[in-house]
């Protein structure tokens, strides 16, 4: 997805502290960025949209923990919560979940885009 697709929050986001200590293992520097956030969850009949913790961003992709687990390969809608220095709701980006795992925080998802 190139750059002027992505929501303003996104963009804001890749400009936090780099948190990659493996460094030569990613093909993008993950950037920390803590917040709460919603999801839609595009391909399933649930109607709940569950809050998230958003904790880190790449142009690739980005990283939360979630309370339910998510299908590998399931589209999301990701937003923060709250509403942009406009007044509006922060722009949802679309991504798919490329890893789920269990941990004592909750699942661990990370998605890429599209």
């Amino acid at each position: 997805m190139s750059q002027d697709m992505l929501p303003a929050w996104f963009l804001e986001a890749l400009e936090g502290d780099p948190t990659d200590t493996l460094p030569n293992k990613r093909s993008e520097t993950r950037h920390e960025w803590v917040s709460l956030g919603g999801i839609e969850r595009m391909d399933s009949s649930e109607r709940k949209n569950p809050t998230v913790k958003i904790f880190n961003v790449s142009t690739g992709g980005l990283g939360f923990i979630s309370r339910q687990p998510l299908e590998l390969g399931e589209r999301v809608r990701i937003a923060p919560e709250g509403l942009s220095e406009d007044g509006t709701p922060f722009d949802p980006i679309e991504a798919t979940v490329t890893y789920c795992t269990q941990t004592i925080q909750g699942y661990k998802v990370g998605c890429s885009l599209p």
